[in-house]
């Protein structure tokens, strides 16, 4: 490995770092956890979760709304922004915007690609926005999952289990603190500026700098990920998420995500839950579901879930 890569390895290792410690910060800063989370799907993909054990958490760049993505890298941008009038004529910074911008300006010989799996679950199930919009406009179905089953299958808790990839995260819906935790991640590739060797040529020495941009432009979608909108905030929304980061097409992470496809195209990772046996707590269905409570729970019975089963109570059709 030369040099350069070597050096570029060591900024996503500061990236990966600071991502998990972003995590326990957060976790930390939690002073009351749900009993459940809701995972909002339609009828036949909850047989299929029931008997395979497994939840899916698709790209961030495939949720409901697109949108969402574009907040927290927007807000990003304007953090970059202000940085930059503060000082104009930081290499980095500019690096940084530019990459943010056209991403296909990235040195080309050390170009890393990154990718954030996410599985979206609510602490609320009881909104019509959340029937309408995530529960197919009532005639889904919300999965009631133990917290703590989640919490012990996610890295947060159990670091050495077959999960430890995923961690579980509540969506930051606070606009200052999102813009805290961008400019800490903005930051953090600066202070990593000035390991790069002084005596190095001028020409060389920007292209390290912009290894360093380019690094962190790639991970601020992944901290981008744990944000939401402020008007989203009565969700009460969690996530569960894995990164993955590639270079010429492979993974560089050790293990590897087993990404898998659906028919489609769209990737995907699996969440087992197996170990779990009482992870999924409760099951309720749509109030405009053709779904008949009872047969779901025989159904669910069928595949060794025991849950109780309930119709919702939100008029939503």
């Amino acid at each position: 490995m030369s040099s350069d890569e070597m050096f570029a390895h060591k900024v996503i290792d500061a990236c990966g770092r600071f991502l998990e410690d972003d995590v326990r910060l957060e976790e930390a800063a939690v002073s009351e956890t749900p009993g459940r989370l809701y995972h909002f799907t339609d009828l036949a993909t909850v047989g299929k979760i029931a008997e395979n054990k497994t939840l899916r958490a698709g790209l961030s760049s495939t949720l409901n709304d697109p949108s969402e993505v574009r907040y927290g890298f927007n807000l990003a941008l304007k953090q970059t922004y202000d940085l930059l009038q503060a000082s104009p004529r930081d290499d980095y910074l500019i690096w940084l915007q530019r990459l943010m911008r056209d991403p296909s300006v990235a040195p080309g010989q050390l170009r890393f690609e990154t990718f954030t799996f996410v599985a979206c679950l609510c602490a609320q199930e009881g909104l019509s926005g959340q029937w309408l919009n995530y529960g197919r406009s009532g005639r889904g179905c919300a999965i009631g999952f133990d917290f703590g089953a989640l919490h012990r299958l996610t890295r947060s808790s159990a670091p050495s289990s077959s999960a430890e990839a995923f961690e579980l995260i509540r969506v930051d819906y606070s606009p200052e603190r999102q813009g805290t935790r961008l400019r800490a991640l903005i930051e953090l590739g600066h202070s990593m500026v000035p390991l790069i060797p002084t005596t190095l040529p001028a020409a060389e020495r920007q292209n390290e700098i912009a290894h360093v941009a380019h690094v962190v432009s790639i991970h601020i979608p992944m901290l981008s990920a744990r944000f939401k909108h402020p008007s989203f905030a009565a969700e009460e929304e969690w996530r569960i998420v894995r990164r993955d980061i590639r270079r010429a097409g492979k993974s560089i992470l050790k293990p590897p995500p087993s990404t898998q496809f659906r028919p489609e195209g769209a990737p995907f990772l699996e969440i087992p839950f197996g170990s779990e046996s009482s992870a999924i707590s409760e099951v309720v269905v749509g109030f405009s579901s053709s779904g008949d409570p009872d047969s779901l729970n025989l159904l669910l019975s069928h595949h060794g879930v025991h849950a109780p089963v309930r119709r919702s109570g939100v008029p939503v059709r």
